[in-house]
C-alpha cells in the first residue's frame, strides 16, 4: 500500500500508536527530555553557575541517561502490569474525594506531589543509610560538576527499583488516575532537571518551602557537614520533620561529588558498579565466619 502526502503522515502515526505504542512513548520522552535539556543549557550559559563541566561528562550523562530512559520506558509497563493485581487486591486503603472543577484538580495535583515526595524521601534516605542500597545511587552522586544533564545520571536499576519502593506503596494506599495527575507528573519530571541546574539561584524565604538548585546542591556536596541532608525532591518539610535538613546560607555554593571514588572507566562503572559492589559485600559477609574460626 502506498501512502502519499499528509495522509501518509497521519497513517504512520496511527500505526505507531496502535502497533508500536512503546516506540511512540519513547519518541514522546525524547521530545520532553530534549526540551528540558535545551532550556537547561540555555539557562546555564546565561546565568551565573558554580563550575562548568567538561563536554565529555555531559555526553556521558546524556548518552548513558538516554539508555536508562529507554530501559525504563520499556520495563515500567511490564512492572506496572506485575504490580497492578497486588494494588487492586489491597483496594487502595485511603480514599480522598476532591471537588469538581479547577480547585479539585489543583488539590489532586498537589496531593499527588506531596504523597510522592513522602515516599521518595523514605526511599532516597534509605539509599544513603543502608549499605546494600547505596551502590545503586552512588553513580548519581559521583557527579563533580552538577548540571542539567546530571538529572539523567542514574544507574539503570534505579527506575525499575523505584517502581516497587515509591509507586507501588502509593498505589497500595491511593488510587492513582494518570489523566487526573498528568500536570503533576509533568512537573515531577521538570523539577528533577530544575534542581540539578548549575545555576546560582537562591529562592530566599521559599528555600524552606520548595527545593531548588541550591537546596539540592547541598545534598550532592562533598563537605562532611552537608552529608546525608536534604533528601526531599520537592518539599523540604520532610527534611525538617525527619531531622535531615540543612538550609544553605545565601552565598553557600559547594563543590559536589564523592572524594574517595576513583573512576577509571565511567562506562563500565555506570553499568556494573552495583553488581561488583554487591559481590564484594557478599563475599565479605560469607568469609566472616571463616575468618573468625
Amino acid at each position: 500500500m502506498r501512502l502519499v502526502g499528509s495522509q501518509s503522515t497521519t497513517d504512520c502515526r496511527t500505526y505507531l500508536k496502535i502497533e508500536l505504542p512503546m516506540f511512540y512513548e519513547w519518541i514522546a520522552v525524547l521530545k520532553l527530555v530534549g526540551c528540558m535539556f535545551a532550556v537547561g543549557f540555555i539557562i546555564e550559559r546565561l546565568m551565573p553557575g558554580v563550575r562548568k563541566g567538561p563536554i565529555s561528562n555531559i555526553l556521558f550523562n546524556s548518552i548513558y541517561g538516554m539508555f536508562c530512559l529507554f530501559l525504563a520506558v520499556s520495563l515500567i509497563p511490564w512492572l506496572g502490569a506485575l504490580t497492578a493485581p497486588l494494588a487492586a487486591s489491597f483496594n487502595h486503603k485511603i480514599h480522598i474525594e476532591f471537588p469538581d472543577g479547577w480547585l479539585g484538580s489543583l488539590l489532586a495535583q498537589l496531593t499527588f506531589l506531596f504523597v510522592y515526595d513522602f515516599f521518595y524521601y523514605l526511599w532516597h534516605r534509605s539509599q544513603h543509610e543502608f549499605t546494600w542500597l547505596w551502590p545503586v545511587h552512588e553513580l548519581h552522586h559521583s557527579e563533580q560538576t552538577l548540571n542539567v544533564s546530571s538529572t539523567l545520571r542514574h544507574h539503570w536499576l534505579e527506575e525499575p527499583i523505584r517502581m516497587f519502593t515509591v509507586l507501588l506503596p502509593m498505589s497500595l494506599l491511593f488510587q492513582i488516575d494518570p489523566p487526573k495527575i498528568a500536570l503533576a507528573f509533568t512537573l515531577l519530571i521538570f523539577w528533577g532537571y530544575f534542581v540539578h541546574l548549575d545555576w546560582k539561584l537562591n529562592l530566599g524565604p521559599l528555600t524552606s518551602v520548595f527545593a531548588g538548585p541550591q537546596y539540592h546542591r547541598i545534598h550532592h556536596s562533598i563537605e562532611i557537614v552537608h552529608r546525608n541532608h536534604n533528601y526531599a525532591a520537592f518539599f523540604p518539610i520532610f527534611d525538617r520533620l525527619f531531622k535531615s535538613q540543612y538550609l544553605p546560607h545565601p552565598n553557600e555554593w559547594t563543590e559536589t561529588g564523592i572524594d574517595d571514588l576513583p573512576v577509571a572507566d565511567r562506562w563500565s562503572y555506570g553499568f556494573w558498579s552495583p553488581l561488583i559492589a554487591w559481590s564484594k559485600m557478599l563475599r565479605a559477609k560469607l568469609s566472616r565466619p571463616l575468618m573468625m574460626e
